[in-house]
C-alpha cells in the first residue's frame, strides 16, 4: 500500500512538474512574441525619426545655401561700394590737389592691412580646427 501511494506522488508531483514546464514554455513563447512586436516597433520608430533627420538636414542645408548665396550678393554690393567712395574720395584729393592726404591714408593702409589678414586668417584656422574637434555621435543626437 505505502508503494502504491508514494507511486502516486511521484506521479501526482511529475505531473505538476511537467504543467510547470509547460507553463513556463507558453509564457517564454508570448515573452518571446512580444520581444519581437517592440523590436519590430523600435525599428519602425528608427526608421521614422532617421526619415525626420534626413529631412530636416535637407531644410538646413538648403537654409544654409540661400544665406551663404545672400551673404555673397550682398557682400559682393557692400565690396563695390567701398570700392567706389574709395575712388571718389582719391578723385575727389587729386582734383583739390590734396595729395599728402592720399599719402598719409596709404601709410595708415600699409600699418594696418597685414595686421587685419593675418588676424583674420588665424581666426579662421581656430574655427577650423573647433569645428573638427565637435563631430557629434548617434548617442549624442539621440539624447537630445
Amino acid at each position: 500500500m505505502a508503494k502504491s501511494q508514494d507511486s502516486d506522488n511521484r506521479n501526482n508531483s511529475n505531473s505538476k512538474l511537467i504543467a510547470q514546464f509547460l507553463e513556463n514554455q507558453s509564457k517564454e513563447l508570448e515573452n518571446a512574441t512580444q520581444e519581437i512586436k517592440f523590436k519590430e516597433l523600435n525599428e519602425k520608430n528608427a526608421f521614422k525619426y532617421a526619415s525626420k533627420a534626413l529631412e530636416a538636414q535637407k531644410e538646413d542645408r538648403r537654409e544654409e545655401r540661400d544665406q551663404l548665396t545672400l551673404f555673397m550678393k550682398y557682400g559682393f554690393w557692400l565690396t563695390v561700394l567701398v570700392l567706389l567712395l574709395m575712388s571718389v574720395f582719391v578723385a575727389g584729393c587729386i582734383y583739390t590737389n590734396n595729395i599728402n592726404i592720399i599719402v598719409s591714408i596709404l601709410k595708415v593702409i600699409a600699418y594696418v592691412l597685414p595686421s587685419a589678414i593675418g588676424g583674420y586668417f588665424i581666426g579662421l584656422n581656430r574655427r577650423k580646427k573647433s569645428s573638427r574637434d565637435t563631430h557629434s555621435t548617434y548617442a549624442e543626437v539621440v539624447e537630445d
